[in-house]
């Protein structure tokens, strides 16, 4: 029987639930694979799969889970490869195995099995294989080995060469048959850091597919159901959570991403490297680990009692634990809150996981302006763990130790390698947050409660998040703009420009995005702008943008080099669409100081273009504080995609959101076509920043805090309570609510 045949048979058999004897027919349609894709006589349905190994390897793993025996599913491939002599292939899926279930006796035989047959210490496998590959050692063309290829693609990627790490990572994909799950996803990331979408965005769409089939299949193989019907992950996908924001791909397979790493981030944080053989192994859990809820509430309950009985207040104590206590973007939203907080209901303490910058780097980038010697001023207590960086475990017991009541996270999925990975799924606090640096799902049952608002998150959305939200009533980002006296406040009227160009003078049109008269329009009419990291654009927002050029004479887009190998990527993407439009479009330099980077949204834009999906963040609110308006799409589901939607409802200028790409244009290319619209809108931005006594609610940091703190009051309350979590609505009456909204339902795995 032909390989298709067998394809068709197994593919019924299993339609059937007949898994057992849908394996062993499958496991042979792979092996036989013959390069027929036409289907014959068991299956002419039009909507069948094709017949490829990764579809016949998908199925096979699934008659596995489908019965809660991944692991087993590893073991039958191990076992095949064994008895063909292919002893590496063998080890990738006994790796596999062993990460699903440690102790299975068969996996710990065939592990001492190969130990023997290769008299060599056995070694963890770095590439991550996700479907069988005849020969993954096979030198290519290039005289590497595909994991080679991939430890140079990690190797280019540190460096932030991102044209040399795509090429080597894609090439680990092609020559594993893109079977080494992170090459092939790394080659997706980088080509979108420097904008390598293809021919008017051909790569691009094939990446996106490649993205969305790589993560189908991960969900298929490495998800299961436990005995109490709970979901479980056998490993985490090929594709971060930080690569994800930036796709144009359904929300849902954002929090799939988001579930697999939150289910084995402590895991890999035991993860370590022998100095001696350089072969990693996991380190144990202690048994005490993760901290028992249960025994800690009845602590917690206890210590209130006492208190209430000496009619002694009390205060909740919370902790922010983050990588980026200083110079860093979350620094620059949230420090502010601190010196609003109120000290006799709250003990704040700060649990910083790096060091200082050196005082040269904060000269240069807040003209000296401290803001990790800011945070320490304004709380009980700041404790620098930054020596237990790398520790999960002893970070977890030190944190426990201050017997925190709330725990909230300021770094979420970003600066890999530096947060505290690990530190929630330990539980070394009973009520633990997510706010503000990753904006979406934690996509774990460790954490509590997230930070948004209801128009960032809209309720009937709640679907898409696995915690409980904290919904805000003025827009869910701090920002501390307004109380900041490094950030000069914004002006209507501009300053007489200079040569050569000096922040606080000119006009956007005079200034032309610092571009010399050579190379601009005698006659600029109007300077759009955007200043976001190229990881946020894409193909469809870039022809937008082409759109309003050209419904706009003479005016120009200016755009930050970030990084500069993506200029090129991006002027062969206009030329292969409208090469003369490359005239109009600008770029400037890495400005190294925040403070002026921030001032020059003023000085150099007329309207900022955000980026869909992932709209921008402390750039949009920069921008804002400029009085520079933004114009923004509403109609992504995603938390990223609606930070700018929410902003400007929150401002009273929500004419700015349009709900899809045509409204967006039209809004863009009316506030340049229209004075006395645009000039309303930018007056009333000003007036916002300007506001005093009462300060207007976008910009007040001390209502902020004030929202934020009877959030977490309520989130405490309710754990005391010993209730389920549940919805917070700040300032609402009905504060919290278990109730689903409409349409809640989560979708079925087969949906996503």
């Amino acid at each position: 029987m032909s390989g298709s045949n067998l394809f068709s048979l197994g593919e019924k058999l299993f339609q059937k639930k007949e898994y057992k004897s849908a394996i062993p027919v499958l496991w042979k349609s792979i092996m036989q694979h013959d390069n027929d894709d036409t289907r014959h006589e068991f299956n002419d349905e039009d909507d069948a799969l094709p017949y490829t190994v990764e579809n016949a390897f998908l199925m096979f793993m699934q008659c596995f889970a489908r019965q809660g025996q991944l692991a087993e599913g590893y073991i039958y491939v191990a076992r095949e490869y064994i008895q063909r002599g292919q002893m590496e292939e063998a080890k990738n899926y006994i790796d596999r195995a062993i990460e699903v279930d440690p102790a299975h006796k068969e996996v710990l035989h065939l592990r001492r099995l190969l130990k023997d047959s290769s008299g060599e210490k056995y070694g963890y496998q770095k590439a991550e294989i996700t479907a069988p590959v005849r020969n993954v050692q096979t030198r290519g063309n290039s005289g590497m080995t595909p994991e080679e290829l991939h430890d140079m693609g990690v190797a280019y990627f540190n460096q932030k060469q991102f044209d040399q790490a795509a090429k080597h990572f894609e090439q680990s994909c092609i020559d594993s048959n893109e079977q080494i799950g992170s090459a092939c996803a790394n080659a997706v990331f980088c080509r979108t850091e420097v904008l390598d979408w293809g021919f008017n965005g051909s790569q691009f769409d094939l990446d996106m597919e490649r993205v969305e089939r790589l993560m189908h299949v991960e969900l298929m193989t490495f998800r299961r159901s436990n005995s109490n019907g709970k979901q479980e992950w056998a490993r985490s996908t090929s594709v971060h959570p930080h690569m994800m924001l930036g796709y144009p791909l359904d929300a849902k397979l954002q929090r799939i991403v988001d579930e697999a790493y939150a289910a084995t981030d402590e895991f890999r944080a035991r993860v370590k490297i022998d100095e001696t053989t350089n072969k990693a192994y996991v380190s144990p859990l202690p048994s005490d680990l993760p901290y028992d809820q249960q025994s800690y509430r009845e602590e917690v309950v206890a210590e209130m009692s006492l208190l209430n009985s000496k009619q002694q207040q009390h205060r909740i104590r919370i902790g922010f634990v983050s990588s980026a206590i200083k110079q860093t973007a979350v620094m620059y939203l949230g420090h502010s809150i601190l010196q609003y907080v109120n000290r006799t209901k709250f003990e704040v303490h700060i649990f910083a996981t790096t060091g200082p910058d050196h005082p040269q780097f904060i000269q240069k980038s807040t003209n000296g302006f401290d803001w990790r010697q800011r945070v320490k001023d304004n709380v009980d207590f700041f404790h620098d763990v930054s020596h237990l960086q790398h520790n999960h475990i002893e970070l977890a017991r030190f944190v426990r130790q201050t017997k925190l009541h709330i725990l909230i996270d300021w770094d979420g999925y970003a600066r890999q390698g530096a947060r505290p990975q690990g530190l929630f799924a330990l539980r070394p606090a009973p009520v633990q947050i997510f706010h503000q640096e990753f904006l979406g799902t934690s996509g774990a049952t460790y954490v509590d409660y997230l930070i948004s608002d209801e128009i960032t998150s809209p309720p009937q959305k709640d679907y898409l998040y696995t915690e409980k939200l904290i919904y805000l009533p003025n827009h869910f980002f701090s920002k501390g703009h307004a109380v900041m006296p490094e950030i000069l406040p914004p002006r209507l009227q501009y300053e007489k420009a200079t040569i050569p160009f000096k922040i606080g003078t000119g006009s956007p049109q005079e200034n032309r995005c610092l571009a010399s008269y050579e190379t601009t329009s005698s006659d600029v009419s109007f300077v759009f702008c955007n200043f976001h990291k190229f990881l946020k654009y894409n193909p469809e927002t870039m022809r937008s943008w082409l759109n309003i050029l050209s419904a706009v004479p003479d005016s120009i887009l200016c755009l930050l080099k970030n990084p500069p190998s993506g200029e090129p990527n991006l002027r062969q993407f206009v030329d292969d669409i409208s090469p003369a439009m490359n005239e109009r479009i600008h770029f400037l330099e890495w400005e190294d100081s925040l403070v002026n980077h921030q001032a020059r949204n003023r000085d150099l834009c007329n309207v900022v273009l955000d980026t869909w999906p992932y709209n921008g963040h402390t750039t949009t609110m920069d921008a804002l504080y400029a009085g520079v308006p933004v114009v923004t799409r509403s109609d992504g589901d995603h938390m990223v995609a609606r930070v700018t939607t929410s902003a400007n409802i929150v401002l009273g200028i929500l004419e700015l959101n349009g709900n899809g790409a045509l409204e967006y244009e039209s809004i863009a290319i009316k506030l340049a076509e229209n004075f006395s619209f645009y000039t309303s809108i930018r007056e009333h931005l000003i007036d916002t920043c300007l506001q005093t006594e009462p300060m207007h609610r976008f910009w007040d940091v001390k209502r902020y805090t004030k929202d934020l703190e009877e959030g977490l009051e309520i989130a405490f309350n309710n754990y005391m309570a010993g209730g389920s979590s549940a919805h917070i609505f700040v300032g609402k009456n009905n504060h919290s609510t278990d109730e689903a909204p409409e349409n809640r339902t989560i979708p079925a795995s087969d949906e996503l």
